[in-house]
């Protein structure tokens, strides 16, 4: 899987780019507002282990708030069908018990729908690195 973390020179047109971009940041808006039908909505069912995570997350949103912001999203690989969008970003706790904030990298893969939309299929955290 190592070549889909290289960057390609991107075909797609700049309308489908932007579409895809703001998915990923209606993903960050959305899991800060802990709105977790609004993210069911934008995620695809193939994404592994996605009740699994919809508990955990809500179980985190019962007892946190956090803040997520990206410092770098830049879409990499793209094909008419699937999208590799490289995200940085730097998380931290903003009420709740004690939490180390970190700075996170990875990769959001999204796939296109029958009807156009984009939606996230899948995370592949590429690293991560605690800030206090």
């Amino acid at each position: 899987k190592a070549d889909q973390y290289k960057e390609e020179a991107i075909t797609l047109s700049s309308e489908e780019q932007t579409k895809i971009l703001a998915v990923v940041e209606k993903d960050r808006v959305l899991s800060e507002k802990e709105d977790f039908d609004g993210l069911m909505a934008i995620y695809d069912s193939s994404y592994p282990d996605l009740t699994q995570k919809t508990v955990q997350w809500k179980q985190l949103a019962a007892v946190f708030d956090f803040k997520s912001t990206y410092s770098s999203v830049k879409l990499i690989k793209a094909s008419e069908k699937e999208a590799y969008v490289r995200v940085q970003s730097k998380n931290e706790k903003v009420s709740g018990p004690e939490f180390r904030n970190f700075n996170a990298d990875g990769i959001t893969v999204l796939k296109k729908q029958a009807d156009g939309a984009w939606k996230v299929a899948d995370s592949i955290p590429l690293a991560m690195e605690f800030t206090q």
